[in-house]
């Protein structure tokens, strides 16, 4: 090394020390403050927080749309509210060697909190299958038909056979038309 190199690096020893001890103790330094704008909300999007476990309100007029496990609060035709859980499809022991093409599903509906009296029939109930097929379904052995009394809870079984795939299943308290629809999936696997 010539002279004039030495002294050039003795001169910027001291800098080129300076800024890496200034990058090493950038990350011990205090938390930076938050972002509080990463450009707006998008436009497309609603303005406020989506509404959690709201039960849906079904009618003729109005049919409801949901999944299994959610509560509809039905205004029946004849007038007064019931209050409609559907849970299901069960599906019997699935220990077979080989899938079947049809597989005999069961509903439990329960009804609670009725404004009035009403007669539950399996002809309330329809189930759409996944290939289109309607199928009206049977009450079990040991449930309904019934009568779900003002303010009691009531829960009867339904069942039918149907495909795997997806499918609706819906209440229509007047024998025609829906006040309420759950979407289901029958698999077996």
């Amino acid at each position: 090394m010539n002279r004039l190199s030495a002294r050039k690096l003795s001169a910027l020893l001291p800098i080129v020390l300076s800024a890496a001890l200034g990058i090493g103790l950038t990350g011990c330094s205090s938390t930076p403050a938050p972002v509080s704008d990463w450009g707006g909300w998008p436009s497309f999007l609603p303005s406020h927080e989506p509404v959690l476990d709201k039960t849906l309100n079904g009618s003729t007029a109005s049919p409801a749309l949901s999944i299994q496990g959610e509560a509809i609060n039905v205004t029946l035709p004849s007038g007064g509210t019931v209050l409609v859980t559907t849970l299901g499809p069960a599906l019997p022991d699935q220990n077979r060697a080989v899938p079947e093409e049809t597989i005999e599903c069961t509903w439990t509906i329960t009804f609670q909190n009725a404004t009035t009296s009403l007669n539950v029939t399996n002809s309330d109930f329809r189930i759409r299958d996944s290939l289109g097929g309607i199928h009206l379904p049977a009450f079990t052995d040991d449930s309904g038909p019934g009568t779900v009394k003002p303010g009691a809870t009531s829960s009867f079984k339904v069942k039918t056979t149907l495909p795997e795939g997806e499918g609706l299943l819906s209440y229509a308290p007047d024998g025609k038309n829906p006040v309420a629809t759950w979407d289901f999936i029958v698999e077996d696997d």
